[in-house]
């Protein structure tokens, strides 16, 4: 189970549970999932909003979103995985 520890759902830095271990992370993404600057440790919860897709999952596609070189994503709809390069499954952008 995975619950962010802090009330304030604008405030930078959260403790959030992952696998049964507190992890601070630097952003919490929350609302609609296709804009954004994120760098750090970020988490995305279940509770975001995405784009409906056809047949494969390019949701991001067309969006907004910037994530910085060096930057970890914890994904809970990905069974909590870290993910260290991007999003390019979700955007069709190939990782260079």
């Amino acid at each position: 189970m995975t619950t962010a520890l802090q009330d304030n759902p604008n405030s930078l830095e959260q403790l959030v549970e992952i696998r049964g271990e507190e992890i601070l992370v630097d952003q919490v993404i929350q609302g609609v999932l296709c804009s954004g600057d994120w760098s750090g440790t970020v988490y995305v919860p279940c509770e975001v909003q995405v784009y409906a897709w056809d047949e494969e999952p390019l949701f991001l596609k067309n969006c907004d979103i910037n994530i910085a070189p060096n930057t970890t994503v914890y994904v809970a709809a990905h069974n909590n995985e870290p993910y260290y390069q991007g999003c390019s499954c979700h955007t069709g952008e190939v990782n260079q």
